[in-house]
């Protein structure tokens, strides 16, 4: 199966690992990003097969150490800026990219970590922000009725089989 990738400006996605289930998508060029919620353009499009969509998820390592960032900092308001890497409280919101679209994908992110007005973070060109996985989506059909089979589970959920 073929997916078509336009790259435009954007890095093409790629797999570490021939085997594994999604593919790695890339900061395509430095993004000062803010607090709260935005999306980065990955600045590539694509093409999905009939029945397919693609799903963006947060990356583990991101979501369990947080998102590395370059952060400019203003010495004591001089004008002079110092530079430095660190881990911030953020991460990748789930995202779905339906068979027939075809405008460019992005990335919702939300950091969570209050700034200083003196700094500014910036993610860095090449940094695997997410990930994409090409998912077969079966065609369904919703049907309402009156009534639904009865199970051994019944109407349990939210945690009805204990929290441990």
């Amino acid at each position: 199966m073929e997916v078509k990738i336009k790259l435009n400006g954007g890095i093409m996605p790629k797999k570490a690992h021939p085997s594994d289930a999604a593919f790695d998508l890339y900061v395509p060029e430095d993004v000062e990003i803010k607090r709260g919620r935005q999306v980065v353009d990955l600045k590539f499009s694509m093409e999905l097969p009939k029945g397919y969509a693609a799903t963006i998820q947060p990356r583990s390592g991101f979501s369990a150490k947080g998102m590395e960032v370059e952060i400019l900092e203003d010495i004591a308001g001089t004008g002079v800026e110092t530079s430095y890497y660190e881990r911030i409280s953020g991460d990748v919101t789930r995202g779905l990219v339906d068979e027939n679209y075809r405008g460019s994908v992005g990335v919702i992110i939300k950091v969570d970590e209050e700034f200083y007005g003196h700094q500014r973070w910036i993610l860095k060109k090449g940094t695997r922000i997410a990930q994409m996985q090409i998912v077969e989506v079966p065609q369904v059909e919703l049907i309402e009725v009156d009534e639904l089979s009865d199970t051994d589970r019944g109407e349990g959920g939210f945690g009805h089989t204990g929290t441990r």
